[in-house]
């Protein structure tokens, strides 16, 4: 790719982000309504929790306080997206090559088909006609941590298949780096998901009955 094809950060791309943003908050008050109005950020220092496992001592409250912002990394990653196929670009083929796409990509195929999936299965059994606002909170929350944790491994998967064919080719951009970024946060993010898949108190068994 040549100095010419790379282009700089515009207005445009603040505007999606920003935007992206906005819907991934947006997201996060469907899920956690309670605690992003509060001020359970910033109760530190984070005390470890009562019983259980060593991971849950320390880990799962730590776990729990970065939950609320997995669907603004969803957003984030198709803001990319929509800033990556913008012109000007590569061409096809070293888009394909280029890992922050590749990565974004991949968690958004899976994001949008489980997604689909968890949301139609409920329709079609009828289970939002008898759920009250706690539990479409509860459905919310525990997709969200499901869908991450399959996201980041799809994510390691992609970025693992590149490297075994030869085709990992990052380009020396702002963009690239921006989903290389985004990759490495998904696939970082997948502990985190089993830790509250594994032991949080409020992961229910809605999805699955």
């Amino acid at each position: 790719m040549s100095p010419s094809d790379r282009r700089s950060i515009t207005l445009f791309d603040l505007v999606v982000l920003v935007a992206a943003t906005a819907i991934g908050l947006s997201l996060v008050q469907l899920g956690w309504p309670r605690k992003v109005a509060g001020n359970w950020f910033f109760t530190w220092p984070v005390l470890p929790s009562t019983g259980g496992y060593p991971s849950k001592t320390w880990m799962l409250p730590i776990a729990e306080r970065a939950a609320p912002f997995l669907p603004c990394l969803g957003t984030w990653t198709a803001a990319f997206v929509v800033t990556r196929l913008r012109a000007p670009r590569p061409r096809r083929r070293r888009l394909l090559m280029q890992p922050g796409l590749v990565a974004a990509v991949a968690a958004l195929s899976i994001l949008t088909v489980e997604c689909t999936l968890l949301i139609g299965s409920a329709w079609l059994d009828g289970r939002f006609n008898f759920m009250n606002p706690l539990r479409i909170n509860t459905f919310v929350a525990n997709a969200v941590v499901l869908l991450t944790h399959h996201a980041g491994w799809a994510v390691l998967v992609s970025w693992l298949t590149l490297l075994f064919i030869g085709r990992w080719h990052p380009e020396p951009s702002w963009i690239d780096r921006w989903g290389r970024l985004l990759g490495c946060t998904w696939i970082m993010v997948g502990p985190v998901a089993s830790l509250l898949i594994d032991h949080a108190t409020w992961w229910g068994t809605f999805i699955s009955g």
